[in-house]
């Protein structure tokens, strides 16, 4: 057996509420509303949570918009960082 670490009771709250969503992501400025930052931040370093910069143009006055996305990391994200090493 592998020796995983335990999520904390406030990391599983993040944890459920980001696999509940339909695309099993979130922005990151509901889940700051939502959740404690330092709880975040550790979920990142661990690299359970992964973040994701958007964009798109926005039509109606040609306008870039940003947001950050954060998400479980898949297995692709997993393959790239195996490359990258």
């Amino acid at each position: 057996m592998k020796n995983e670490k335990k999520l904390s009771p406030s990391q599983q709250k993040i944890m459920d509420f980001v696999n509940s969503q339909t695309d099993k992501s979130s922005t990151m400025r509901t889940l700051t509303d939502m959740f404690h930052r330092t709880t975040l931040k550790s979920l990142f370093k661990t690299g359970v949570l992964i973040t994701e910069t958007q964009s798109r143009l926005r039509q109606d006055d040609m306008e870039m918009v940003y947001w950050t996305e954060v998400r479980v990391p898949t297995a692709t994200d997993k393959i790239k960082e195996l490359i990258k090493a």
